[in-house]
């Protein structure tokens, strides 16, 4: 069957946008390993942080145009998005007082707790907040509007919860693997109800930094 001039035209420009997508996930998936197994506050924890960033970035910027959020909702989404934030804060300090309870999370916790406290904050909370960013821009951003082409919106934004999750685990941490899902959906529903990346954007980065500036240790 011949494709139409059109479909000519399109075919290579979704292959290629795929073939970002891909290369994405399989080098993001390998450096979380390798921020989670590199010795703290090492040049190589940094790299490997800085390293993913950049990953999720330069993959979302070559796939194409990125959408924040119409002009008139600025304001509007950076309120929601902050809101959210700070209570989801709120819900994993209740959750962090029970996972430290719970043998298979307890470790995991005082794992990534450990990688956080173990460096300048500075640089630390610099990483958390670049990779912030980073993250929505591939995650909510270019994966859903790449399976957005072959699937309907739910469909997609299911789909981009069960591949965060997954590119997550690929470090072995069991209580990123589960934060991963729960702010995972929390970020694809504000995502879909926006429209736009402003307020997933805006929540990832407040819950981080209360998460590292708060947390109870």
């Amino acid at each position: 069957m011949c494709l139409a001039e059109s479909d000519q035209h399109e075919a290579p420009v979704v292959g290629r946008h795929w073939a970002i997508v891909w290369c994405a996930l399989i080098g993001g998936g390998g450096l979380i390993a390798a921020t989670l197994r590199v010795q703290r506050d090492s040049p190589a924890f940094y790299a490997a942080g800085f390293g993913l960033a950049a990953v999720w970035i330069l993959s979302a910027c070559a796939f194409g145009r990125i959408r924040l959020t119409h002009p008139t909702r600025v304001v509007e989404d950076a309120l929601v998005g902050a809101v959210l934030g700070v209570l989801t804060f709120g819900v994993f300090v209740g959750a962090d007082e029970v996972g430290r309870r719970i043998s298979f999370l307890a470790g995991p916790i005082r794992n990534v707790l450990g990688k956080a406290d173990s460096g300048s904050l500075f640089w630390v909370l610099a990483l958390a907040l670049v990779n912030a960013i980073a993250e929505e821009m591939f995650f909510r951003g270019t994966l859903i509007d790449a399976l957005s082409r072959r699937n309907g919106p739910g469909v997609s934004a299911a789909l981009s919860v069960v591949l965060y999750v997954a590119v997550t685990a690929v470090g072995g941490n069991t209580a990123l693997t589960v934060a991963a899902l729960v702010m995972g959906t929390m970020f694809v529903a504000e995502r879909v109800l926006t429209r736009g990346l402003l307020a997933p954007i805006v929540t990832h980065l407040v819950w981080s930094t209360l998460v590292i500036l708060l947390l109870p240790r």
